[in-house]
This record gives C-alpha cells, sequence and structure tokens, in this order.
C-alpha cells in the first residue's frame, strides 16, 4: 500500500514537471522578451570556460568583440549548467531548455518542502507546489519574458518564508532556510532580493513580540554574514565598480503607471493571477473550525495585500523612491507563495480527497489554456540569437556610452590611424611604433591593464577611458609590443578567495551538524 502511494506520488509530481515544461518539447523556443540577453550570456559563459576562465568579469562576446561587464553586476552562478553543457557540444538552446527543466524540478521541490513543514499535510504540500510551480506569473516569467533572474529568484522566495516561520514559531534551529533563501535572491535577482527584505522586515515588525529573542538576533546575524562572506564573489566587485563610476541603470519612479487593474489581475496575457487561484481559495469556505486554519488565513491575508501592492490601486507614488522594484507585479511572487501555503494548510484540514482531484484538475486545464497562448510566440532556434548587441535596458553600459559607434573590433586607433592587432580572448596585442595615446576596441570597466611586453619583464602602462568609455592606452615607448587585458582587481581575486573558504565553511558545518544528529 505504502509502494502504490509513493508511486502516485512520483507520478503527480512527474505531471506537474512535464505541464511546467510543455512549451520547451517543441522543437523551436519561445522568445521571451529577454531570453536573446540571457542567451548571449550563456553564449558569453561557454566561451570564458573554454578559455579556464572560470569567473569571467566581462563578456568578451558582446558588442561585436568590445566587452560588456555583466557579470560585474549580474551574478551569473546558475548559468555554469548550460554554459557547460553548451561547451560539452549542446545546442545553445537545448543546453538553455534542460536548464528551464531543472529549474522547474528545484522551484517545484523548495515549494514542497516549505509548505509540507508548514502544514504537515504530504499530498496538500504536492497540489500547493502545483500551484505555485505552474502559476500564471511565473510560467509568464519564464516563457513569455524569459526573465532569468527573476524566475531563479522565484524558486527561492519559498524558503525565505519558509525561515521567517521557523523565526516566529519555532525554535529557529535552521537559520540555513533564510541563508540559502536570501544567498538565491542575492545571486539571482537584486530586485527580488530587496522585496523580500522588505516582506522579511514588515513580518518582523507586525510579530515584533517574538522578534526579539537574544539566542535567534545572535543566529541570524551570524546567518547574515555567511550570506553575505558567501556572496563576496559578486557584492564586492560590483560595489567596487559603482565606487568608482556610473552606469545606465534605470530606476523607474512612477511605479503607479506599470499597476494593474482589477480586471488586469484576472488576464491570462497579463502578470496576474489568473482566475484559477481565487478558485482554488474557494476552498476556504468549507473549513468551519477557525482554530486549525489561522496560520493560513494569515498567509491569505498577506498574499491578498502584495497583490493589492500589484495594482495601480496601491499608494505607489508616497514609496517609490525608496522603494525601487520598476514594476508593482513584481508582488505576484509573494502573493503566490502566500496563497500556496495557505491552500496547503485548507487542503489539509478538509480531509476530503475530491478537493485534491478538483484543484489538480483545475490546476491541469489552466495550464492546457496558458500553453495554447503561448502558440504565436514560437520562433527559430540557433540563428535567432547570432546578435551580441542585446544588451537589454543597456543599465551596465557605462555612464554616457554611445553604443552606435561601438561597432568595428577589428584594430587599435592612433591618432586616427588604423593599427593592426590580434586579439585572443580577452587580450588584444599590437605594436606600437609611436608614444601616445592609443583607443583600445573595449569597453572601459575597472580591471583592464596593459603593459609592454619585451620577453623579459611587464612594463606596465597607464590606462584610463575615453570620451566613449573606451579602453586607452599611454603607450610611453616606440617600436614597443604592447598588450591588453583584463586581469580584474586586488577585490575581484580577494573575493574569490573569501566565498570559497565561506562555502568550506558551511559545508563542514553541516557534515558536523548531521554527525551530530545522527
Amino acid at each position: 500500500m505504502r509502494k502504490k502511494y509513493n508511486l502516485q506520488f512520483i507520478l503527480l509530481f512527474i505531471l506537474i514537471i512535464i505541464l511546467a515544461s510543455i512549451p520547451l518539447f517543441h522543437n523551436q523556443i519561445v522568445l521571451g522578451d529577454d531570453l536573446s540577453f540571457h542567451i548571449l550570456r550563456i553564449r558569453n559563459l561557454s566561451e570564458s570556460l573554454k578559455h579556464f576562465d572560470l569567473f569571467p568579469k566581462i563578456d568578451v562576446l558582446t558588442l561585436n568583440g568590445y566587452g560588456y561587464g555583466s557579470n560585474l553586476m549580474y551574478p551569473n552562478i546558475f548559468l555554469y549548467l548550460p554554459a557547460i553543457l553548451h561547451v560539452l557540444g549542446l545546442d545553445i538552446i537545448l543546453s538553455y531548455k534542460i536548464f528551464v527543466i531543472f529549474i522547474h524540478v528545484i522551484t517545484c521541490l523548495i515549494c514542497y518542502y516549505t509548505c509540507y513543514k508548514i502544514s504537515k499535510g504530504k499530498y496538500a504540500s504536492l497540489v500547493a507546489s502545483a500551484i505555485y510551480t505552474l502559476c500564471q506569473y511565473r510560467m509568464l516569467d519564464v516563457y513569455s519574458r524569459g526573465s532569468v533572474g527573476e524566475y531563479l529568484a522565484i524558486t527561492f522566495v519559498p524558503l525565505i518564508v519558509l525561515g521567517i516561520y521557523d523565526y516566529l514559531f519555532d525554535d529557529f534551529n535552521n537559520p540555513h532556510y533564510l541563508g540559502i533563501g536570501f544567498w538565491g535572491l542575492m545571486m539571482s535577482h537584486t530586485i527580488s532580493l530587496e522585496i523580500m527584505m522588505a516582506v522579511t522586515i514588515v513580518i518582523f515588525l507586525i510579530n515584533y513580540k517574538k522578534v526579539f529573542i537574544k539566542e535567534k538576533i545572535i543566529k541570524i546575524c551570524i546567518t547574515a554574514i555567511i550570506v553575505l562572506l558567501a556572496s563576496a564573489i559578486y557584492l564586492f566587485p560590483m560595489l567596487e565598480q559603482f565606487l568608482f563610476y556610473k552606469f545606465n541603470v534605470s530606476h523607474t519612479a512612477g511605479l503607479w503607471e506599470y499597476g494593474m487593474s482589477l480586471k488586469d489581475l484576472f488576464n491570462m496575457n497579463k502578470y496576474g493571477i489568473g482566475i484559477i487561484i481565487p478558485l482554488l481559495l474557494i476552498i476556504r469556505f468549507f473549513i468551519r473550525d477557525r482554530r486549525k486554519v489561522v496560520l493560513g488565513d494569515q498567509c491569505l491575508v498577506a498574499g491578498l495585500f502584495a497583490l493589492y501592492m500589484t495594482t495601480k490601486y496601491f499608494p505607489w507614488k508616497l514609496i517609490s523612491k525608496i522603494f525601487v522594484i520598476q514594476f508593482p507585479w513584481r508582488m505576484n511572487a509573494v502573493a503566490m507563495v502566500f496563497f500556496a501555503i495557505a491552500i496547503a494548510i485548507y487542503l489539509k484540514n478538509t480531509n476530503n480527497k475530491y478537493f485534491y482531484y478538483l484543484e489538480m484538475s483545475l490546476i491541469i486545464i489552466s495550464v492546457v489554456l496558458f500553453n495554447q497562448s503561448l502558440q504565436q510566440r514560437f520562433y527559430s532556434t540557433q540563428g535567432s540569437f547570432d546578435d551580441t548587441c542585446v544588451l537589454g535596458a543597456g543599465e551596465w553600459l557605462p555612464e554616457g556610452t554611445d553604443t552606435s559607434l561601438i561597432t568595428d573590433s577589428s584594430h587599435v586607433i592612433y591618432d586616427k590611424n588604423i593599427i593592426n592587432m590580434k586579439k585572443n580572448y580577452n587580450s588584444i596585442k599590437f605594436v606600437a611604433k609611436s608614444t601616445g595615446k592609443y583607443d583600445i576596441p573595449l569597453l572601459y570597466y575597472k580591471g583592464y591593464v596593459a603593459y609592454i611586453d619585451d620577453g623579459e619583464k611587464k612594463e606596465y602602462q597607464e590606462v584610463y577611458k575615453n570620451e566613449n568609455n573606451l579602453v586607452c592606452v599611454n603607450v610611453s615607448k616606440e617600436n614597443s609590443r604592447v598588450v591588453v587585458k583584463y586581469e580584474g582587481t586586488l577585490i575581484q581575486k580577494v573575493s574569490v578567495w573569501i566565498t570559497f573558504v565561506t562555502f568550506i565553511y558551511i559545508i563542514m558545518y553541516f557534515v558536523k551538524k548531521s554527525r551530530y544528529n545522527v
């Protein structure tokens, strides 16, 4: 009987992943709004791995070879899977599809684990996980928007909610829930990190009587420090670049302009929740003993408030200067995790198997309808992603850069004269017959160096940026062989070791903890 029960559970889990992956089984791919940019990021990371550059900071293929510092500002740790698959010979699109399926699996597992820990209902948690994994907003994020950073962040949001639950309603013996959750957001999507930090602070303020417990505060402070150190490989280099230079980071002050109407919330082609979630929440009216579902009701209220924040009726004008999330509908991720937990708790307390069948049927119907709406967006595969000038919003261009002047990367310029050069991955070599300023076809970021290579020692030259933010080298010797390359900064190199040592400590901690528990 137990084997049959487990087999049904596994088959339902597989069904969820298949439903989430239906658009990937097509021989083409849905061209999401940001997909071309992220495919280019994977291509760049693959190129770096081929040259044994394990932690690249510059996307060397981008902008016709001028390079783009997105890795300095946009962590790529989760893109190693598709990049490695591409290095091993898989088509870039197939590599990406495998990556998406993998993220579907992890999202489903994390949400299931979260809901199970809170509701204690196995099948109820699986249904809730299906709701979260297959919810309209997440599916639009994955396919219509192609927003890799955001749907990666959605994967970790349930862990943060579980960590908050562990802090407020338990002994906080598992601070790693919050640690892994916030580290995942830090390494995937900065705006989602900001949102969940705000959500955590608000929940803690509401429950302040349960927060100020010395032992828990010490644990959460230690966890925060470990998260920062584990994120050093991304966080410190980013802060260094911002400290010295300005970039085209766009912040949308008019958040209210992007707020949804009540009708938009239930529109299948909008970034709302669709009609299925409200139908699933109707189950609450069949539970008479409110005492059993107090936490579920609290999650329902939290989800409804987050949903309210996605609309144009929320007073965004009052807080848009201090709470910058670009688009209000990003709060849907918060709403969905609270709704999923609420439904898990409600289902656990109904003791009626027909509700499980009804809810799974509604979920399947919604996914089928959603996939039908995607049919118009299928696009061709490999050749569609050859453009190297896809920058998204170009947030990480040095301020004032005119990309229309960044076209030919085949030569160095000296006093308007063309100088032949040889390029190998992230380094450029040329012969400087005269002293003076040489314009190099590389977009400037802190970490570029230039030196005269005479075969015995390196004589470093002055490197700075020109009026269009390209690398400039002031060569001090005539008839010299000059090498220009991105070597990185001391902070970047130290940050790698900080993160490495931190992860060694984390592994040792969990090994020791597991032995102790045994």
